[in-house]
C-alpha cells in the first residue's frame, strides 16, 4: 500500500490529471443545467442548425463525461482523456455559455497531454497555460470599470463596507492587477520564481475568503477551481523553472497553446478576442443583455426572471437582464459577446413569435452606455 501510495504521488503529471478532473467533476455538477437543454434559458450553438439536435444528446455528452471522469481517477488511461477531450469540445459546440473560462483551460491542459508525448513538454505547456492566465486576467483590470465595479462597489462597499470619497484610496485599487501581472511574470524568472508562487496562492487565498461563505458567498461554481488553481502552482512550478526548449517549439501543438494564451488575448484590448477566452476574471464593465417586450403575455412568462433592481438605463418598463437569469439558472453569466447575445435574441424571437422584442447591451462602469442590438 505504501508503496503504491508513493507510485501515486510520483507520478506527476497523472496526479495533476487527477485533480483537474475531480475539479471539473465537481465545477460542472455544480452548474449542471448549463450542460442540459430541458432550461428555461436558450442555448446559444455555434452554428444555429444545431438547434436542430435532440434535446438529449446534451445530456448524453455531459453525463458520459462526467463517467470517464471517474473512470480515469481511478483508471488511468490516456485513450480515455482522448474521448473526454472530444466530448467536452462537442459540448461546448452546442452552447457557447459553456466557454467558461475555466472550461476553456482544462479542455486546452487535456489537450496537451493528448497531443505533446513527453512529460516535459506537457508541463512546459501546462506552465504557459497558467502563467498567460494570470497575466491577461490581471491586465483585463487595468482598466476604470474594475475600479468602479469590483474593487468600489464589491470589495470596498459591499464586502469591506468602506465608503469613502478618497481617491488614494479608490485609486489603490489597481495595484491589484498590477500585482497579479507582475507575479506572472515572476513565474517565468527562475530566481524569482518562489516570491512570484507565493504571491499567486495568497491571491487564490484572498479570492475563496472574499467569494467564500467567509465573504460574499456567492458564485459558488468558481470555489473549486481557485482551490485546484491553488494546488496546481506549486505542483507545477516550485522547482521547475518555466523554459521552451527547442523540442518543445518545434512542436505544432505549442505553438496553438502559445497563440492561445498569449499572442490572441491581446486582440481582447481592441475587440478582436471573446472576453472568457482572454481571462476576463472579475474585469467589470463586462457587456450585459436585456431583453425588453411591451407584450403583457410574454412579460408574464418572463416575469420570474425579472431582476429585483431595475435598470433605468434601459428603455422599457420591465427589462429582462439575463445576466441574473443565467445566474440564477445556471450557475454562471452568460457568455458575454455580441454574437452569442445575437444568437440568443433569434432564440428568443422564435420562441415568442410577435412579442416585439427589443434587446439592448448594456455597459457598466463609471460611464455607463446602451446599445441597442439587432439580430
Amino acid at each position: 500500500m505504501n508503496k503504491d501510495l508513493k507510485t501515486f504521488f510520483q507520478n506527476r503529471p497523472q496526479l495533476i490529471l487527477r485533480l483537474l478532473l475531480f475539479t471539473w467533476v465537481i465545477t460542472k455538477w455544480i452548474c449542471f443545467p448549463l450542460w442540459l437543454a430541458d432550461r428555461n434559458f436558450p442555448t446559444a450553438p455555434l452554428w444555429d442548425g444545431l438547434l436542430n439536435l435532440p434535446l438529449y444528446w446534451h445530456a448524453v455528452l455531459f453525463y458520459s463525461a462526467l463517467v470517464l471522469m471517474l473512470v480515469y481517477i481511478i483508471f488511468p488511461n490516456k485513450k480515455i482523456i482522448s474521448i473526454l477531450l472530444l466530448l467536452e469540445i462537442l459540448s461546448c459546440l452546442l452552447d457557447q455559455n459553456r466557454w467558461q473560462p475555466w472550461e476553456y483551460q482544462f479542455i486546452f491542459m487535456l489537450a496537451a497531454y493528448v497531443f505533446l508525448k513527453t512529460e516535459e513538454h506537457i508541463y512546459t505547456a501546462w506552465q504557459i497555460i497558467l502563467v498567460g492566465l494570470y497575466f491577461f486576467s490581471g491586465l483585463s483590470k487595468l482598466n476604470a470599470a474594475f475600479i468602479h465595479d469590483i474593487w468600489y462597489n464589491v470589495i470596498l462597499r459591499r464586502w469591506l463596507h468602506i465608503i469613502t470619497d478618497n481617491l488614494l484610496i479608490v485609486r489603490l485599487g489597481y495595484l491589484l492587477p498590477l500585482i497579479e501581472m507582475g507575479a506572472a511574470l515572476l513565474l517565468c524568472i527562475p530566481r524569482f520564481r518562489k516570491p512570484g508562487l507565493f504571491i499567486l496562492m495568497g491571491m487564490h487565498l484572498f479570492i475563496l475568503v472574499f467569494i467564500g461563505p467567509l465573504g460574499l458567498n456567492f458564485n459558488k461554481v468558481l470555489w473549486p477551481w481557485n482551490i485546484l488553481l491553488f494546488c496546481l502552482l506549486p505542483l507545477l512550478f516550485y522547482k521547475r523553472a518555466l523554459i521552451p526548449g527547442r523540442s518543445f517549439i518545434a512542436k505544432p501543438f505549442s505553438w496553438l497553446v502559445i497563440a492561445c494564451f498569449w499572442l490572441l488575448p491581446w486582440g481582447h484590448l481592441v475587440g478582436r478576442w471573446d472576453h472568457y477566452l482572454s481571462f476576463t476574471l472579475y474585469s467589470g464593465g463586462m457587456p450585459q443583455f436585456y431583453i425588453c417586450s411591451n407584450d403583457n403575455a410574454t412579460l408574464i412568462k418572463l416575469s420570474s426572471h425579472l431582476g429585483k433592481v431595475t435598470n433605468d438605463k434601459i428603455p422599457c418598463l420591465f427589462p429582462v437582464n439575463t445576466y441574473g437569469w443565467a445566474l440564477k439558472e445556471l450557475t454562471v453569466p452568460p457568455y458575454p459577446q455580441k454574437n452569442t447575445y445575437r444568437r440568443l435574441a433569434r432564440q428568443w424571437i422564435k420562441e415568442y413569435p410577435g412579442a416585439n422584442f427589443h434587446f439592448y447591451i448594456y455597459y457598466p462602469g463609471f460611464k455607463t452606455g446602451v446599445e441597442e442590438l439587432f439580430p
